[in-house]
């Protein structure tokens, strides 16, 4: 490229990190659709719990704050955008995403059987 030095690796990762949060967000979104009738329901619902699992990523003073930071997306996003791929990142990411999933199957398998 000209004039300017690209870290590739940098930019794999930060677009790896960005796809993963894009499936998850779009997991949750999918899943408190199932839930709702009202879809401006289903987009607040989302909108909170996405902030709920934001605020879990922010610091805490206490002993647990380990735990509730490990559920929280901004650090494991952090990571990937700093190109540090961790397979405990890439595990997060996919495993809420399928989590999400299995939740809106279960819920459209019930819908379905009533």
């Amino acid at each position: 490229m000209i004039g300017v030095n690209l870290d590739l690796g940098l930019l794999a990762a930060a677009t790896l990190g960005l796809f993963l949060l894009t499936l998850c967000f779009s997991a949750i979104g999918l899943y408190l659709s199932a839930l709702s009738e009202s879809p401006a329901i289903a987009a607040a619902g989302s909108y909170g719990l996405l902030l709920l699992l934001s605020i879990l990523g922010q610091n805490f003073a206490s002993e647990t704050s380990g735990i509730l930071r490990w559920f929280g997306w901004p650090g494991h996003l952090l990571n990937l955008q700093l190109g540090l791929v961790k397979s405990s990142d890439i595990a997060y990411f996919l495993l809420l995403t399928l989590f999400f999933i299995a939740l809106t199957l279960h819920r459209l398998n019930h819908r379905r059987s009533q």
